[in-house]
């Protein structure tokens, strides 16, 4: 990913090409490691696979890492929720510390889901500046998209395969 740097999903740069927001808190539960892809205003000091980026302060994560590897209790990362997927808000280093000195599958999270409205158009004009942006702004077009007509790639003979953005709204307006 050379284009993006190999950094995190930007929640801010997703947020503002949604049409609402709004945040309904879910409560404390484990969440997958893995469905972690982006933060709220740190994305750029993380690697798309939750490492520090080279040069970041090491101070934080070092001491996040003794306090976890020691046993004590830290308080669960807090999360949006988006799709099936997680943005951090709070607890970077806790989970990077869980996913490559614990080897966690789970981390216990604040959950705040987020229900969005976006407009299908062929005409919208959408402000992403990387390619892994481009494709989670496809993906909620597609949630609306079966939203609105019923028809997802699963119940599809032939599954659809968007790889533009407006592309559902186009098949939207037919």
């Amino acid at each position: 990913m050379s284009d993006e740097k190999d950094t995190l999903l930007d929640f801010a740069a997703i947020e503002k090409n949604l049409d609402s927001v709004v945040r309904v808190s879910r409560g404390v539960r484990p969440i997958p490691i893995d469905k972690i892809v982006g933060s709220l205003g740190r994305y750029q000091e993380f690697t798309e696979n939750f490492l520090p980026q080279a040069g970041g302060v090491r101070e934080k994560f070092e001491s996040v890492k003794a306090a976890m590897l020691s046993g004590k209790n830290l308080p669960p990362i807090k999360v949006y929720g988006l799709l099936d997927h997680y943005f951090v808000v709070d607890g970077h280093n806790r989970v990077t510390v869980a996913k490559t000195e614990l080897k966690a599958v789970d981390i216990d999270a604040e959950i705040m889901e987020v229900e969005f409205g976006l407009h299908l158009s062929p005409d919208k004009k959408y402000a992403c500046d990387t390619g892994a942006a481009r494709r989670f702004l496809i993906r909620l077009e597609e949630r609306v998209f079966e939203r609105e007509t019923h028809l997802g790639n699963a119940i599809l003979a032939l599954p659809l395969k968007v790889t533009e953005l407006t592309s559902y709204g186009k098949l939207f307006e037919e």
